[in-house]
């Protein structure tokens, strides 16, 4: 597959549960354990349900480009947390455990009552707005230039002004 830094949907994507995100996004995570998941997801959900992948420690540090320390630590925690579980079928391999209810820290979704009635309000905020009739131009289309910034800077702008050098006497 050919990555061009242009992401496509025929090149695959990633379609993971609503509740299991938001979970995710409202649980207080640690940076390199949040790279250990997202690994798993791609991973797993990725590849379609049938093939819900469990990642050996070698796996997970090869390919979220962490040290194998960091990546023993992170999926220790993980593990202890009960965020990631052991596949049954071979302990040295590890799975997300998508019951966020078993999880061991806190986690928005399902701790903080108010933070479903914030999602809700969000949505319904976002959703309701009218939709604007420039979505999808790209904003630099005043210009003849693709990439080049519509609005140039004044020569004798107020940025200009508080950093210009005092004059020599």
């Amino acid at each position: 597959m050919d990555r061009e830094g242009h992401p496509k949907e025929k090149n695959g994507y990633v379609r993971v549960f609503n509740e299991l995100l938001e979970a995710l996004i409202s649980a207080d995570i640690p940076k390199r354990a949040w790279k250990l998941i997202a690994t798993q997801i791609r991973f797993s959900f990725g590849c379609g349900p049938q093939y819900f992948t469990s990642l050996t420690l070698k796996e997970f540090s090869h390919l979220s480009r962490l040290d194998k320390g960091d990546t023993h630590r992170a999926l220790r925690w993980l593990v202890n947390t009960h965020i990631f579980e052991p596949d049954p079928d071979n302990p040295h391999r590890f799975k997300l455990n998508k019951f966020y209810h078993q999880w061991r820290i806190k986690v928005g979704l399902r701790d903080d009552p108010e933070y479903e009635k914030e999602i809700k309000a969000t949505l319904k905020k976002h959703l309701e707005e009218p939709l604007d009739k420039t979505v999808g131009e790209t904003p630099t289309n005043l210009s003849t230039n693709v990439g080049e910034t519509p609005t140039a800077i004044p020569r004798r702008s107020r940025i200009h002004l508080l950093i210009r050098t005092p004059k020599k006497r």
